[in-house]
């Protein structure tokens, strides 16, 4: 028996009945129950943030607060449209970029190197799945720091998927593959490792490229890039990840330099720019292709923000444009023969839209560079 008082946290059990009854007994024969007893873990926030303290127990307010305040960190958002290279990297449906290098450089030899480059924005500093599937060796940086490196299993199975997990910058985040060429292949299947969860989009650098998805690549390089120390490389773990730290290239990359230092460091492909086959075409004539006695419709709007009606003459300079006509809020305003570089159209406006007709023969390099406004007090020279 252990004695006890009533009234004073104290009573009186059996031996044995403390452990059946789910409560325990203090030195001196205290005897608490279990559920009040505290056990020692410390709050991970204080009561006064607790939900409970607004909404109490009403299941329907706490439901509303978590709801709201999700909504108010993802605002809805319209769908993202980008341009996508056709002779960049595909997509695969598990959100992740077949890189097979092999058939993309048929002149790459066992020995040589290759580079894809590829970045990614963060809104906060975060940690995110990666995954890769291996044609050959394969080293993964981040920011300057390599984060992964192929081991021999993963290079030999290509089917194989090695996941790993990195951290993120806030801000833009340089992701370069570095693909060695060996005899079973060169390249690799690269992107998030939850589809689900992280779905990732990387974004070509280079400011030519700059809004487009995908990833631009090197051509076989002889020798590697010394992009970390040779002490640090050789600490990279094969098939798992590292913290090495390359201070100075992460500052660079940070601060933009190393990016404008690594897009001059060789050419990158695919191109951004037109052949030089096509190039010489117009815009219609790459568009639509050279079709004599063909038509094309362009279509501008023009905000005159002067009170009243204004009086504007728009200047047209073009080249080599074909035959156009241009309708100002449904009237015709001038009409061009081909072969004229420029064009004047005089108009007496408060808004107005702007539709073209051209023609363009079969060698026609049509396409405007561009409307220059100038109303009627501005000086200009008389042509002939």
């Amino acid at each position: 028996m252990i004695g006890g008082e009533a009234g004073d946290g104290r009573v009186t059990v059996k031996s044995g009945e403390a452990a059946k009854s789910g409560n325990t007994v203090e030195a001196g024969g205290t005897v608490k129950n279990s559920k009040t007893v505290e056990a020692g873990v410390p709050a991970y926030f204080d009561p006064q943030n607790s939900i409970v303290r607004t909404a109490g127990e009403h299941t329907e307010s706490v439901l509303a607060i978590v709801a709201n305040r999700y909504i108010g960190a993802h605002p809805p958002q319209p769908p993202v449209y980008r341009v996508h290279l056709e002779d960049s990297f595909p997509r695969l449906s598990d959100c992740r970029y077949e890189m097979n290098l092999k058939e993309r450089l048929p002149e790459l030899q066992d020995g040589e190197f290759v580079y894809v480059w590829g970045k990614l924005w963060s809104d906060a500093e975060s940690d995110i799945p990666l995954a890769v599937s291996c044609f050959g060796p394969v080293t993964v940086y981040v920011n300057g720091s390599a984060v992964f490196q192929s081991n021999l299993n993963d290079d030999v199975f290509p089917d194989r998927r090695a996941y790993f997990r990195t951290g993120l910058s806030q801000g833009w985040n340089h992701v370069l593959l570095e693909f060695t060429a060996v005899g079973t292949g060169c390249g690799g299947i690269f992107g998030t490792g939850s589809v689900k969860g992280a779905p990732l989009h990387f974004l070509a650098p280079t400011a030519g490229r700059s809004g487009c998805e995908g990833w631009i690549y090197s051509a076989p390089q002889q020798s590697r890039w010394m992009l970390l120390p040779e002490s640090e490389r050789a600490g990279v773990p094969q098939g798992g990840t590292a913290a090495l730290q390359a201070e100075p290239l992460q500052s660079a990359f940070r601060s933009g330099a190393a990016e404008a230092a690594l897009a001059s460091r060789c050419a990158w492909y695919p191109q951004a720019g037109w052949p030089d086959t096509v190039a010489c075409a117009g815009n219609l004539a790459r568009i639509f292709g050279e079709v004599p006695g063909a038509k094309a419709l362009a279509w501008s709007r023009l905000a005159v923000t002067a009170p009243g009606f204004t009086d504007t003459r728009l200047s047209l300079r073009s080249r080599d444009v074909a035959a156009l006509r241009v309708y100002v809020d449904g009237r015709l305003a001038a009409i061009q023969p081909g072969g004229v570089p420029g064009l004047n159209v005089c108009c007496r406006w408060a808004s107005a839209a702007m539709i073209c007709w051209l023609r363009p023969s079969a060698m026609a390099r049509t396409g405007a560079s561009g409307w220059k406004r100038r109303t009627q007090g501005e000086k200009r020279k008389r042509t002939p």
